[in-house]
């Protein structure tokens, strides 16, 4: 990984990769559910 060599280059002593909320299906599933009632709400003037 690029940036873990740059890390490193730069001083770094540990580095944690944190997977990304978005990489998990069930993350997915919640936003998509959100995206779905936004459009379905009543628009608010």
């Amino acid at each position: 990984m690029e940036a873990a060599e740059d890390f490193e280059d730069n001083g770094g002593e540990h580095l944690e990769v944190v997977p990304c909320i978005n990489d998990r299906e069930e993350w997915i599933n919640v936003m998509s559910r959100w995206v779905d009632e936004w459009a379905l709400s009543p628009v608010k003037a």
